[in-house]
């Protein structure tokens, strides 16, 4: 069981190292309600549709949203975007061993010039917090 403030899937141990950030931020891009990667209308549903799996069948959920976002060519829109952060969230927390590359590839994926989500968070103003909430998970995939 998840603790409190947990994004739901972490076990109750790991929850303590989950990046998932507060959502009391304001002035956030549509369908978002703070810049933490679980604080979106996607995130939410599919760390809902997450929790609701077992085992294997998380593990490949987690997998195939990290990998729709690496394996989109062209522009990357923002929902995709959306679930590969919130997947890469997930893997941070450490439920998730041997997806931490794919998650870091996923993330830069969705920093990219032709990403939505990189493009809404970028239309902010000066005090956008996305970009650290972003280089904050990377961290965390880093160690």
């Amino acid at each position: 069981m998840a603790s409190a403030g947990c994004c739901g899937p972490c076990s109750a141990d790991r929850a303590k190292r989950c990046p998932r950030s507060p959502s009391d931020r304001s002035g956030v891009v549509r369908g978002a309600w703070g810049s933490g990667p679980m604080d979106n209308d996607d995130a939410a549903d599919f760390v809902s549709e997450v929790g609701r799996l077992d085992g294997a069948d998380r593990t490949a959920a987690v997998r195939a949203a990290l990998t729709a976002a690496v394996a989109e060519d062209d522009y990357l829109d923002a929902d995709i975007g959306s679930v590969a952060v919130a997947a890469a969230a997930l893997v941070a927390g450490g439920e998730y061993d041997g997806l931490g590359e794919l998650a870091e590839q996923a993330l830069v994926r969705v920093l990219g010039d032709d990403s939505e989500l990189a493009q809404l968070w970028a239309e902010r103003a000066d005090d956008n917090p996305w970009p650290a909430e972003i280089a904050e998970l990377r961290q965390a995939l880093s160690s």
